[in-house]
């Protein structure tokens, strides 16, 4: 699987995404990478870095200095006014304890859907997709 990735200054060059322990892995590290190089475009979505840092007891400054940046970097990014790049994202996610795609996928509250069902076994991970396929084209 290959994705959009920024190497150096802000050339877009495209790179492999390695698969983790299991198949599961990749496609969280796509949209990963998609989403902090800006490649998924167009769609509005909700970050939810500001939750994350506040959950793990971090101030603005705190975790700028965790992180090596500014605290005003670290407010753009909460905010949405600053692009941020895949390292920026990976070295956040280890500095407050979550999976790099916490933050720009779900509030600290609300558990990992992925993380619920990992261990089941694929007959019951695939009725729940089904279930929630349902719900959501429900909603539509």
């Amino acid at each position: 699987m290959v994705a959009p990735s920024y190497h150096g200054g802000n050339l877009p060059v495209k790179h492999k995404v390695t698969k983790g322990d299991n198949d599961r892995e990749a496609p969280r590290a796509y949209i990963v990478a998609m989403m902090a190089t800006g490649a998924i475009s167009g769609a509005p979505y909700r970050r939810y870095f500001r939750e994350w840092r506040k959950h793990a007891g971090f101030t603005q400054q705190r975790l700028a200095n965790q992180l090596g940046v500014s605290k005003t970097q670290v407010s753009r990014v909460e905010t949405g006014t600053r692009r941020f790049k895949e390292q920026y994202l990976n070295d956040f996610a280890a500095a407050v304890g979550c999976e790099p795609c916490d933050p720009i996928s779900r509030p600290p509250h609300i558990p990992s859907l992925d993380r619920l069902v990992e261990k089941l076994p694929d007959k019951k991970r695939e009725q729940i997709v089904k279930a929630v396929v349902g719900l959501v084209a429900a909603e539509a």
